[in-house]
């Protein structure tokens, strides 16, 4: 009686069990907390490298768990400050050439490998090797990607497969604070002429 008394109840809530089981199966999206503290602390970071041509590469985690890329890099846990943003990148250091991954006002990892762009229409060969990989991780997931151009100190934002144009200190600043807590879009930077903007391209994922 108690084993028809289930199956009954199965076939009623069938919609219901259905549901909790798909939730059950489906990776948990993460909540986002950046914080306007740490907003600050990347772009005083950002804006000093870009003035001595110091590359990096920042991915701040969305609602899509970066776990897989963390991997590939060594195992932080830090608070997000400029001075440790910027040794971390600092030329020579052991981490530079990866990307690093801040996760809730925390930096999770660095030295870390990100997918590159492939190839649209061409249009990736505008780009080096570090903005390709800002493109590719922006594109397969919802992170926000901050990337420093070593060759031209300038600083870009990649979302959605997007990527800005480059941004003075304040428009950094005021780019996250729509992307992060207004969720608005990223407007993709203008067509340009060049036929090769960006660091000059090097291993997967990294350049020097």
């Amino acid at each position: 009686a108690a084993t028809v008394g289930i199956f009954a109840l199965i076939v009623v809530f069938q919609p219901e069990v259905r549901q909790v089981l798909e939730q059950i199966g489906r990776p948990r999206l993460r909540e986002v907390r950046s914080s306007g503290a740490t907003i600050q602390e990347l772009s005083r970071a950002l804006e000093r490298m870009a003035e001595k041509h110091v590359g990096a590469l920042i991915a701040l985690e969305g609602r899509t768990p970066l776990g897989e890329h963390a991997a590939t890099g060594v195992r932080l846990d830090a608070l997000v400050s400029a001075p440790f943003i910027e040794a971390l990148f600092a030329r020579n250091a052991p981490l530079h050439d990866g990307g690093v991954i801040i996760q809730n006002d925390r930096v999770v990892a660095a030295g870390c490998l990100f997918p590159l762009q492939q190839e649209h229409d061409g249009i990736y060969r505008r780009y080096g090797t570090r903005h390709r990989a800002a493109l590719g991780l922006s594109e397969i997931s919802d992170a926000t990607v901050l990337v420093v151009s070593e060759e031209r100190g300038g600083i870009r934002v990649a979302q959605g497969g997007k990527l800005s144009p480059d941004l003075s200190g304040a428009e950094l600043r005021e780019r996250l604070r729509e992307l992060l807590f207004e969720s608005k879009p990223l407007a993709p930077e203008p067509e340009l002429e060049e036929p090769f903007v960006g660091d000059e391209p090097v291993g997967q994922g990294r350049e020097g």
